[in-house]
């Protein structure tokens, strides 16, 4: 009974993080288009307060001591930096100034179907259904990058920029996840997520010192900015990792098909966004790639 509660818990805590990290895409895509704001200035706030938020929940619970690992293991901090937080969070706000934030947030939610290959190059055992996943995977991405139905010739140039961007952000976090399971297994996520969304907040803030065109957000946008940093950013890592402690990864992973869903829907009331067929198609051949490429074959006994 008591393992039941913990597994409800944590299912509760994994479906709130993904349904939060759904609202990202939104926020990002108004802040970027409809507000004009530069999508490395939202990235440098995104990432700077939720990591401090993020360290001082580590503080509070009296684990300051696992932050020592900036000092032990500084460049694997700083190459997961630069990928995982610099690279995607870049990438994935400029994407939200060229495209959809559905198309976006499907795209960059199809990352786990990039983590297989990568995770072959280093070592690990690649089967055909996973490459069959790959495969499906892949043409759903296509699908969403294509916009119609009718013929792979018809790109629909009005987002091909901000479609290629958001693939770009979903290779960075895929490079981000194989590079940084050994660290995150043995030092935890939390710990090396938020020192990574502070050495990755560097780049970002010469960026945006640069920046001729810096505009500093106006109040609205600010309210906007701390959601984004607070709620999906730092309590959505939490939470997630909360209940990493509670149950086993492969029975938190389907939750995050929730994100393009929550997107799809936010978007449609928030921003007047229509989902189109082939969206929807893309979308549920990404989940089947992600599926199929990820599930070990336990899951099919």
């Amino acid at each position: 009974m008591f393992q039941f509660s913990r597994n409800i818990k944590a299912i509760i805590l994994g479906s709130i993080a993904s349904i939060l990290w759904s609202s990202v895409f939104v926020a990002g895509r108004y802040l970027c288009d409809n507000m004009g704001m530069h999508p490395i200035l939202v990235a440098f706030f995104r990432f700077s307060i939720a990591g401090i938020v993020s360290i001082l929940y580590i503080i509070l619970k009296g684990e300051i001591k696992t932050l020592k690992l900036l000092l032990e293991k500084p460049l694997n901090i700083i190459f997961l930096a630069l990928t995982g937080i610099f690279g995607m969070g870049s990438s994935v706000f400029l994407a939200l100034k060229y495209s959809t934030a559905i198309d976006v947030s499907i795209i960059m939610n199809s990352n786990a179907i990039f983590v297989t290959p990568l995770a072959f190059l280093v070592g690990e055992k690649i089967t055909f259904r996973k490459v069959i996943g790959i495969v499906i995977g892949v043409l759903g991405c296509a699908l969403v990058i294509n916009g119609d139905l009718t013929g792979i010739g018809l790109i629909r140039k009005e987002y091909l920029k901000g479609n290629i961007l958001a693939i770009l952000a979903a290779l960075f976090w895929a490079i981000y996840t194989v590079s940084g399971k050994g660290l995150v297994r043995k030092h935890g996520g939390l710990v090396v997520t938020s020192l990574n969304m502070i050495v990755g907040s560097i780049p970002s803030f010469f960026i945006v010192i640069g920046l001729s065109e810096l505009v500093f957000p106006l109040s609205k946008a600010i309210l906007i900015l701390i959601y984004l940093a607070i709620f999906p950013t730092a309590i959505g890592f939490i939470f997630w990792y909360k209940a990493l402690e509670q149950i086993d990864a492969s029975q938190l992973a389907p939750l995050q098909y929730l994100v393009p869903v929550g997107t799809a829907i936010i978007s449609i009331f928030a921003l007047g966004e229509s989902l189109k067929l082939t969206s929807v198609t893309g979308m549920l051949l990404v989940f089947l790639g992600i599926y199929l490429s990820t599930m070990s074959k336990r899951s099919f006994n």
